[in-house]
């Protein structure tokens, strides 16, 4: 999947981008008051990257266990959410992970 205009725009103003889901799945977390809450996700806010959410990726074995820690730094899903993605959402959330970052960065280069 292609970054679109309108998302390329908001990686140039460091915005956070949504990227629609493929498949919608639900997603289970624990609200305020401890109770268990499930929702229907049909997208994923990817929000701009910090230098700290760059550490997350060091301990990855691997390009895609490292785009699975990035994703899991800049969205809301878990390391282990990110990985039961169908592989098209998981490559298309990468992608624009990867393109918030200066070049070199995404695969560990040094540019």
């Amino acid at each position: 999947m292609a970054i679109t205009p309108e998302q390329q725009a908001k990686i140039d103003a460091d915005e956070p981008v949504d990227v629609p889901l493929s498949k919608p799945f639900k997603l289970k977390s624990v609200d305020q008051r401890g109770e268990l809450e499930e929702r229907e996700i049909t997208f994923v806010t990817v929000r701009p990257p910090l230098g700290e959410d760059l550490y997350a990726t060091d301990k990855a074995k691997g390009e895609a266990q490292k785009a699975g820690r990035l994703i899991a730094q800049l969205t809301e899903l878990s390391f282990g959410q990110a990985g039961r993605l169908p592989a098209r959402d998981f490559a298309a959330i990468g992608e624009i992970c990867a393109a918030f970052l200066p070049a070199g960065e995404a695969t560990g280069g040094t540019s």
